[in-house]
């Protein structure tokens, strides 16, 4: 099964925009089930696209 980038979208919204860390493990969480190869491929144009990476909260997150 192929990955939809709703699934990748969800994922780095909860990883990277609440302040609860529960809600940031639950996203980190999703990401990581998803196949390591086809997320390194999808990340970074979703990232620009979903994430405030002005926002030094939303950076951060992403980094980690």
């Amino acid at each position: 099964m192929t990955p939809s980038e709703d699934e990748l979208r969800s994922g780095l919204e909860l990883a990277c925009q609440p302040q609860n860390a529960g809600l940031i493990v639950q996203g980190r969480s999703r990401v990581l089930a998803l196949p390591r190869r086809w997320v390194l491929e999808h990340i970074e144009p979703l990232a620009i696209a979903v994430l405030n990476l002005s926002d030094y909260w939303e950076y951060r997150r992403l980094l980690e």
